[in-house]
């Protein structure tokens, strides 16, 4: 199940994105790789920057910039095939994107798919993918998934224009830093379960992340007290609070998904979880991603269906934050009936 079946995209009848890349680039990312791969992080960090290519898709061409995808591609290579990011130039769009990545079939394992359909069963935002076929110059042509990047524009595209994403820092390993991409409650703030909250830290990199934003400057302060607001109960325990934050139907079917599927510890990290603000409603929404890898679901003796959740999946790797976040709607008796009866 988990195999490239021989013409199978033609088969298929994918679509075909043709890219040329240069002898000079196919050696650099060549290079990147054979870096990375014997430990040298850093110079992966530092070299891999954008570079001029071209990209042939429905007949037509386009000016792109190329890069190798992640800050840190494990398991985004197979052969001479590596996952890439792509950005079209100026105002040119390929399904409705101008930027997206271009994923190697074996990155997402036949079972991770999984998500999609239980997403779509439940009514809940997840990140899209699709099967493509990738030709590279005269290369044999090989499976890859499309990836949409999960930003406001992308938002836009699915008519969710008023759910926005505050992001802080980028994944830096020289720095020791963690990919944190939601500013639901900053990994760097609460690394530990006991750890005090810094209201300073925590509005300075507020600061940061709100300039990378498309959030009015006008709204700044509200915008601002509504996450501090949120991050405060979770932290001091006030669930009655947090939950306000939360959509009722949202978030109990997605801990009703994610206990059907499974779903392991990775995508809460901080690099994984996607939180988004509606802000008409000033809801918390997170989304599936590609990294909801679908598992066993281990029931650890003498605890309930929500202990097991919280202590398998939600604190796996020690994450907090996701932690408090899930412990806030699964220690409230409404919210977990109806996760009950959703399960059911």
């Amino acid at each position: 199940h988990d195999g490239e079946v021989a013409n199978v995209g033609k088969t298929m009848e994918l679509p075909l994105l043709r890219l040329f890349l240069s002898r000079k680039d196919i050696a650099h990312f060549y290079e990147l790789y054979r870096r990375y791969e014997i430990g040298d992080k850093v110079y992966y960090l530092e070299n891999n920057k954008w570079r001029k290519a071209q990209l042939e898709y429905n007949g037509k061409q386009y000016k792109i910039k190329v890069k190798s995808h992640s800050k840190a591609p494990n398991a985004h290579k197979k052969g001479k095939h590596i996952s890439l990011s792509i950005k079209l130039k100026g105002n040119e769009q390929i399904a409705n994107t101008n930027r997206f990545n271009l994923i190697i079939r074996e990155r997402i394992p036949f079972w991770s798919v999984i998500y999609l359909d239980l997403a779509s069963r439940f009514n809940l935002l997840a990140q899209e993918i699709k099967p493509v076929r990738v030709a590279i110059n005269d290369w044999e042509e090989k499976i890859y998934y499309f990836e949409h990047r999960l930003n406001d524009k992308y938002m836009e595209s699915i008519n969710k224009a008023s759910f926005k994403i505050l992001r802080h820092s980028p994944f830096d390993e020289r720095l020791g830093g963690t990919r944190d991409k939601s500013l639901i409650v900053p990994s760097e703030i609460l690394s530990s379960r006991n750890q005090e909250f810094l209201q300073e830290d925590f509005g300075n990199k507020f600061n940061v992340a709100f300039k990378k934003s498309s959030f009015p400057e006008k709204y700044k302060k509200e915008i601002y007290e509504h996450y501090l607001d949120f991050n405060l109960s979770l932290k001091k325990g006030n669930y009655r609070n947090a939950v306000k934050c939360l959509d009722f139907d949202y978030i109990t079917s997605f801990i009703a998904a994610t206990a059907i599927g499974g779903f392991d510890g990775h995508m809460f990290y901080p690099g994984n979880l996607y939180v988004f603000l509606d802000i008409a409603n000033g809801k918390f929404y997170p989304l599936f991603v590609r990294d909801s890898k679908a598992s066993l679901l281990g029931i650890n003796e003498g605890e309930t269906l929500g202990q097991s959740l919280l202590h398998n999946v939600y604190l796996q790797g020690q994450q907090p934050y996701s932690f408090d976040l899930f412990h806030a709607v699964l220690r409230n008796d409404h919210f977990r009936q109806e996760i009950y009866n959703k399960l059911y």
